[in-house]
């Protein structure tokens, strides 16, 4: 039986400032590896070293124009992810004064991949964690969207979006603007489609978000060849 490695990966990065006495988050420096950022002829590119070890995990792929990555990539390790540590807490809800109109799962026969948040076309959508832009463009049935890829591998998604105020490879911190509610795409009022993803694949956002009280409900997860494992229990503050 293939032994399982166990990669353990942080999600930020984080030093005293001595002289101030204060707890200050450091950015990595935002180099660029490629000539171009996109091209009509090309769909994925090398990322940057400023997602590592996110990049490690994608070997190196960040596609510009689709949710998932043809051909598939498997993950087969046991990953153990951390959303947030005590030193870094760091988290925002996607969406502020929102009412959860659909959640995950099955709905009319056809799979609902996230979580539906009702909102005003004026409201603002926040990034939940620190992360790279993969996508920000009109995208299908999905309308204006965006996608994160974060350091720890995690992505998140955000669509149906009327106004998008990011562009690819731009570096955000949890609570920044993405952009402003809407419904574009197929969508009958006003709202935020969120999604998380791993290696493509989707999985309940509410396994990880308590959206009715605003936090997280843990500090880290495990995915086992591919599947989800919830970690222990650890409750952190909305940013």
């Amino acid at each position: 039986m293939k032994n399982l490695s166990a990669i353990s990966v942080f999600l930020f990065v984080a030093t005293f400032a001595t002289a101030q006495n204060t707890l200050t988050l450091v950015p990595q420096p935002r180099t660029i590896t490629v000539s171009t950022i996109a091209t009509a002829m090309s769909d994925t590119v090398v990322s940057t070293d400023t997602i590592i070890p996110a990049n490690e995990l994608y070997q190196g792929t960040f596609p510009l124009q689709h949710v998932r990555h043809w051909p598939r990539l498997h993950h087969t390790d046991t990953t153990v992810l951390r959303l947030i540590t005590p030193e870094t807490p760091v988290f925002a809800m996607p969406a502020r004064n929102f009412e959860v109109i659909s959640r995950y799962g099955m709905r009319s026969g056809r799979m609902h991949t996230g979580i539906d948040l009702r909102q005003r076309p004026t409201d603002t959508i926040f990034a939940v964690f620190d992360g790279m832009v993969r996508i920000a463009r009109m995208y299908s049935s999905y309308g204006k969207m965006v996608i994160l890829r974060h350091g720890n591998g995690l992505e998140t998604l955000y669509s149906h979006l009327s106004e998008i105020h990011v562009e690819p490879f731009q570096m955000v911190r949890a609570g920044e603007s993405l952009g402003l509610a809407g419904r574009t795409g197929r969508a009958t009022t006003d709202h935020l489609h969120f999604e998380f993803r791993f290696f493509y694949e989707h999985f309940n956002p509410e396994l990880l978000i308590d959206f009715e009280n605003g936090r997280l409900r843990h500090d880290r997860i495990t995915f086992i060849n591919g599947k989800l494992v919830l970690e222990s229990e650890y409750h952190v503050g909305v940013y």
